[in-house]
């Protein structure tokens, strides 16, 4: 978590007797809508930069002062921003919750918990560029909802997190190989928990799997239940690391009947329509090719030996024509259609 999600600076003041220039007010009301979630059922504010024709009767002058009396502690909150003043400062370096702590009780259970200071934005910030647009859905749809119920979830950052490409997964990824893995296609993500807060009000950054929380007496049995409703929220995910495995976070959309070879596979096979030369598993986790000009099937390797040219039994034109085909798989594996029929 960076130590300040919004840091910003101000020409001149801003809210009642203000300078408020325009920008001046729009910075203030993009600060105001990473936080205010935290504090009141207010709307989301217009980043409109203005206080309307009347500015006593303006929602952005009042969540300044709700912001005042909630978070910066003033007990009169006068409605002004000052440059570098008390709410500018509080606003430049909000890093832990708010001081007043916001307990309620998690859904469905008795467990106190202190709501997040990681806007609902951040988290769905988080979704990566290339993971399919069904599959960017779902993932907003999960954030969302946990987050209602004060759990701040995100895609993981790093090489699992969601798209990742077949060059990522051969030089990072030492399970499969390139277009062997779902997240290959844009079709998973490792979904985990970016922020929780006890009932104290101590936040807990990155517990991506809750094993902070898995290991305090008072949350016994919260991070399976964390997990289970996370999972009900979008049925359409298959979740192959149920709570309780290595990885808890992992999401995957649709449901394949096969392998990560079979992926590759399919992809190979909408590559080559036409051309007379075909791909098919082998074993051992090795592959082989139809070769038409020698009229026979040969054993080529594995993923990796495919995408890198060090494929066994072929000369350097068959060589050349597999590593063709692998790289254009990639381009494939971002729209072909797999879901849970194939």
């Amino acid at each position: 978590m960076p130590d300040s999600p919004m840091r910003f600076k101000l020409s001149g003041s801003v809210g009642l007797r203000g300078r408020n220039l325009p920008n001046d007010i729009r910075t203030v009301q993009k600060a105001l809508n990473n936080h205010l979630l935290y504090l009141s059922p207010l709307q989301r504010l217009a980043e409109d930069g203005t206080f309307g024709s009347n500015i006593h009767r303006s929602k952005t002058l009042e969540a300044i002062k709700l912001y005042q009396k909630e978070v910066v502690g003033l007990k009169h909150p006068d409605g002004l921003i000052s440059v570098n003043g008390p709410t500018h400062r509080e606003l430049n370096g909000l890093v832990g919750l708010p001081k007043k702590i916001h307990t309620f009780t998690f859904h469905d259970s008795d467990y106190q918990l202190t709501r997040p200071v990681t806007t609902l934005a951040e988290c769905l910030a988080t979704i990566p560029r290339f993971v399919r647009t069904e599959l960017h859905v779902r993932l907003m749809n999960v954030i969302t909802y946990m987050h209602y119920h004060g759990i701040a979830m995100g895609v993981l950052p790093g090489i699992g997190a969601g798209y990742r490409t077949f060059q990522q997964q051969y030089r990072e990824v030492s399970t499969n190989g390139p277009g062997e893995s779902v997240h290959n296609y844009g079709l998973a993500a490792d979904l985990g928990v970016l922020e929780w807060g006890d009932r104290n009000g101590k936040a807990y950054f990155s517990d991506y799997r809750l094993e902070q929380m898995g290991k305090m007496p008072e949350y016994a049995g919260l991070p399976a239940k964390i997990w289970h409703i996370r999972n009900r929220v979008e049925p359409i995910f298959l979740y192959p690391h149920p709570p309780g495995k290595k990885d808890p976070a992992h999401l995957q959309l649709f449901s394949t009947k096969y392998s990560g070879k079979r992926l590759l596979i399919r992809t190979l096979e909408e590559v080559v329509k036409g051309t007379g030369v075909q791909y098919r598993e082998g074993s051992h986790g090795y592959y082989e090719c139809y070769f038409p000009d020698i009229d026979k099937w040969v054993m080529i390797g594995t993923a990796r030996m495919m995408w890198s040219g060090t494929i066994k039994n072929a000369n350097a034109a068959q060589t050349a024509m597999v590593q063709d085909h692998m790289r254009k798989s990639e381009q494939v594996a971002r729209w072909i259609k797999l879901y849970h029929r194939f």
